[in-house]
């Protein structure tokens, strides 16, 4: 990336680099970046460290989920997810989040228009536009009462504030129905749903 786009501050970019790797399976936003760069004493544009996001995903180090929505502004003036594309890039072990690191490069493999959703209390990790529209929450768990019911209650939310699809929440191996609040939520074991692309 250093030659390719000619980046000149080395050492900045791999401080740069640093942080959105700390930030893998959360949450990366400019203004947060370039206001900490700022309280530090270093003053880099905005521009510039947009730049760099897109450069580490131009080059498949990294991928960007935007915040699902109706309009453009409303998506782009939020933050991003940022997962790497290879898992083990994740400088903790954490299996969750690595899941979902998982999924979201296999949704962009597919080509489908995805993005997170966020409002209040709850997040949905993401939300697949085609009809009909999916819900999709992932979690590293192998046996139902291990689900954290925020898990169920998101997507019951969430069906009802965007409308009716398909909700799923991607688990390690347990398989099965539920129904929450009148919403069927299908659980799927990773491996399988990955092998259903």
């Amino acid at each position: 990336m250093v030659d390719r786009y000619r980046i000149r501050d080395v050492t900045f970019f791999e401080t740069f680099l640093e942080l959105v790797e700390n930030s893998f399976g959360g949450y990366v936003s400019i203004t947060k970046l370039n206001n900490y760069f700022r309280s530090l004493g270093i003053n880099k544009s905005k521009r510039t460290l947009s730049n760099y996001l897109r450069y580490l995903e131009e080059a498949y180090y990294v991928i960007l989920v935007r915040k699902f929505g109706f309009t453009t502004r409303e998506v782009l003036q939020q933050p991003r997810k940022v997962y790497p594309i290879d898992t083990a890039y994740f400088r903790r072990k954490a299996i969750g989040p690595m899941m979902e690191s998982a999924v979201a490069v296999e949704l962009m493999r597919r080509g489908l228009n995805y993005g997170y959703l966020r409002i209040n209390d709850y997040e949905v990790d993401f939300v697949i536009n085609r009809e009909p529209r999916e819900y999709v929450q992932v979690t590293y768990a192998s046996a139902m009462d291990e689900i954290d019911r925020r898990e169920f209650r998101a997507l019951a939310r969430v069906s009802e504030a965007l409308g009716r699809g398909i909700a799923r929440v991607i688990t390690w191996d347990l398989e099965g129905e539920t129904t929450i609040n009148g919403v069927k939520i299908t659980m799927t074991p990773l491996w399988k749903w990955l092998l259903e692309g």
